[in-house]
């Protein structure tokens, strides 16, 4: 069907948009051990920076960013919506071209 893509790229999109940072986070935490001997490809990461990190209620904050669970957790489940009507249209089998 025409159109799934865009409509899977845009909800991919907005999900990025309501958490710009979680790219950068991940990308830090899952490649820690080159950060911590300041062997990581972003050179604005040093292994100082990874000495502090906080954690809230619901916020987790590190590398000057802040992820905050709730709004991961809603933009998470709005993404999942958009999947499923996207899922829904292709009748919940064929793949996605």
């Amino acid at each position: 069907m025409p159109g799934i893509k865009a409509q899977i790229l845009a909800a991919s999109a907005r999900f990025d948009a309501a958490l710009p940072m979680l790219k950068h986070m991940r990308d830090v935490a899952e490649h820690f051990d080159d950060y911590a001997m300041d062997s990581g490809r972003l050179t604005s990461v040093s292994r100082k920076s990874l000495e502090v990190g906080v954690v809230g209620d619901s916020t987790f904050q590190s590398l000057n960013h802040e992820l905050n669970a709730d709004v991961a957790l809603t933009a998470a489940k709005q993404f999942f919506e958009e999947i499923q009507q996207v899922r829904s249209l292709i009748g919940g089998g064929r793949g996605i071209e």
